[in-house]
């Protein structure tokens, strides 16, 4: 499932992404690893804020596409 279908509050595991290369690598370097855990914080019509590695990190609900988590 993508980590646009998750629900607040929920903590998922990072296990694949979608997109061109160039995306995956920016994806990488703001700490979204396979195998990294993801709390969805909050939702707004905007997209997902997240808890990544102890940051808070805001992604738009394109971006959250992209990443799948189990």
């Amino acid at each position: 499932m993508s980590l646009a279908m998750v629900a607040p509050g929920e903590i998922r595991e990072i296990c694949d992404f979608k997109g061109k290369e160039e995306m995956k690598r920016r994806l990488k370097d703001l700490g979204f690893i396979k195998g990294q855990t993801v709390h969805v914080l909050g939702e707004n019509q905007d997209g997902l804020i997240l808890l990544v590695k102890g940051v808070k990190i805001a992604v738009n609900k394109g971006l959250a596409q992209m990443i799948i988590v189990k």
